[in-house]
């Protein structure tokens, strides 16, 4: 098999030949879109080694997170994602949101990191994780909403630290979703050269309208 295209794209091109994601992710640094046939997250998740992936196993503190809990009852929270809808459109506004604390590699409780990702995979219960239709780091899927709200919706309303809006739901050929939490270690792996990722949360599956029955542009060329 040939060199995979990106996991999706929007279907125009920017004048500086940016190609952006499915959702539209942008840099944390500069604001600009994150080019889909360039991007070093989706480089380095397809070459990344996973863990954790039963959903029936998802990343839980072990002792220092108790004994952290018990000092400060918000130390021991654990990573928690959601959607503020359980089902939407094709073309609609949908928030995720990321809570909680994990645990660093010396048992320590730490916030989430800039570094860390949300994935959207369609259909929900896809069981490979380098299949994801988009991803972010938590910090460009924070500048993300930053822009969208200072360009769309006026920047008249506080924009939450903790959250990724996504304008315009787009268009899969899938009935669910859902969005995937992945916690980066910092550490290279030796034999790929790249990090490895573990499962935090998920959203769960949310419903896409009409996901298997309308077309895209490409069926109504």
């Amino acid at each position: 098999r040939g060199q995979q295209d990106p996991p999706g794209h929007a279907p125009h091109v920017h004048h500086d030949h940016t190609i952006p994601t499915l959702l539209g992710v942008r840099h944390a640094d500069h604001g600009g879109f994150v080019n889909a046939l360039h991007s070093g997250l989706y480089k380095s998740m397809k070459g990344a080694t996973y863990r954790n992936l039963k959903r029936n196993q998802l990343y839980a503190f072990d002792t220092y997170g108790q004994v952290a809990a018990s000092a400060n009852e918000d130390a021991g929270q654990q990573p928690r994602l959601t959607v503020d809808k359980g089902s939407i459109s094709f073309g609609s506004s949908l928030a995720v949101t990321w809570n909680g604390q994990k645990r660093d590699r010396h048992g320590q409780v730490a916030p989430l990191g800039d570094k860390d990702v949300v994935a959207l995979y369609c259909p929900a219960d896809e069981t490979n994780p380098r299949n994801f239709r988009d991803a972010a780091r938590l910090s460009d899927a924070r500048r993300t909403t930053f822009h969208l709200m200072e360009e769309y919706e006026g920047g008249y309303e506080i924009v939450p630290n903790n959250q990724w809006r996504i304008g315009s739901f787009p268009t899969v050929r899938e009935e669910t979703c859902e969005f995937r939490l992945w916690l980066r270690d910092d550490h290279r792996d030796k034999a790929t050269g790249e990090h490895s990722f573990t499962l935090a949360a998920t959203t769960g599956p949310f419903f896409v309208k009409h996901g298997s029955t309308t077309p895209t542009s490409i069926h109504l060329a």
